[in-house]
């Protein structure tokens, strides 16, 4: 297997940055100077990887999207002995206790409120997974 493409994981540098910029300022107070500042790249090469501030709040619902998708996987039951139990416990040890994910999550739903943009995208996003 080859090395991923350096856009890819400039992309992936980028929203881990955005993601720490959300939790540190709020989604509303971050903005590509202050991405750029905690990936450490100039502000141009992350509007080229990432594209503008919209550009990378979908590709951040997309990440968001894509680990309720992992974390849905993992919940299934393997066989039929699993009840409602296991359900519950895996969902408030695991994908509940992630305080980071929680954090991005509550930013969003604030935004989309407000952002009828952001509020379309969490929904197309929301509908492909099911």
């Amino acid at each position: 297997m080859g090395r991923p493409a350096m856009g890819d994981e400039r992309r992936e540098q980028i929203l881990t940055a955005f993601e720490k910029s959300v939790i540190r300022d709020g989604l509303e107070q971050t903005w590509l100077q202050n991405v750029a500042k905690e990936a450490g790249l100039p502000r141009p090469l992350v509007r080229h990887f990432a594209g503008n501030r919209a550009d990378i709040i979908k590709l951040l619902v997309e990440r968001m999207t894509d680990r309720a998708d992992e974390n849905l996987a993992q919940m299934r039951p393997t066989d039929r002995r699993s009840n409602i139990d296991d359900l519950l416990n895996y969902l408030f040890s695991s994908v509940f206790s992630n305080s980071v994910t929680n954090k991005i999550l509550l930013e969003m739903w604030h935004l989309s409120h407000r952002d009828p943009t952001i509020k379309k995208q969490i929904i197309e996003n929301l509908s492909k997974t099911q």
